[in-house]
């Protein structure tokens, strides 16, 4: 097997909708049983949630900005699960890639990355037990390359909560493709140590990096 690649110390983040996963208000908790529907792919979330995004993207809204991780020239890669995929299995990231390509959001959809060895769950495991970005690159491959050599890629995931996940991804994706623009992009983030969210559909765009051995992002 050969050396995984060194952890890249950064990456352009994008995302859409925010949830809090404690909040109590009515629209916390809304927010959270949208984030539900996405990441477990309950009928119907995902093709509304993109179909959402296509609008609020062509209307030239806030939204606008995710054309700097989207858009029909970027490659998308479906950020692999925790565990190994099986199949039949529910795999929320390559169901948004398809919704995106399309919606014309993205060129083409490419399963460029698997999961080898399964890690803990970041939503479940206790604070010390989740996996940081080498546990992920360690347990990743690529499998696929594509037919041309893209010029920009965007890794997506269904939730992102500090982005170790998608770090270790772009990482891979980096080393196969050193000369493209790689992003990544989660349909849903979580709002942290911010209670209670005021606004479902937030989109931003900012970054995912390396602090220390973890991961981090802003916003």
């Amino acid at each position: 097997m050969s050396k995984p690649p060194p952890c890249i110390s950064k990456v352009r983040f994008g995302s859409f909708l925010a949830y809090s996963p404690r909040g109590t208000s009515a629209q916390s908790i809304l927010s959270q049983k949208i984030m539900r529907g996405i990441k477990n792919a309950t009928a119907g979330y995902i093709k509304y949630a993109v179909g959402r995004l296509l609008a609020e993207m062509a209307e030239g809204k806030c939204a606008n900005r995710l054309y700097e991780v989207l858009g029909k020239d970027v490659l998308v890669v479906p950020c692999p699960r925790s565990s190994l995929l099986v199949s039949g299995a529910v795999w929320p990231p390559k169901e948004i890639c398809d919704e995106l390509v399309s919606l014309g959001l993205a060129r083409e959809s490419a399963q460029v990355l698997e999961r080898v060895t399964a890690v803990p769950k970041s939503s479940t495991a206790a604070a010390g037990a989740r996996p940081k970005p080498l546990d992920h690159i360690k347990s990743m491959k690529v499998v696929d390359q594509t037919d041309f050599a893209p010029e920009r890629i965007t890794i997506v995931d269904d939730v992102i909560t500090r982005g170790s996940t998608l770090l270790a991804a772009a990482s891979h994706i980096r080393h196969v493709f050193p000369a493209a623009e790689i992003s990544v992009f989660a349909m849903v983030r979580t709002t942290g140590l911010i209670p209670e969210v005021d606004k479902i559909l937030d989109p931003v765009i900012g970054e995912v990096f390396l602090s220390g051995v973890d991961a981090d992002r802003k916003p």
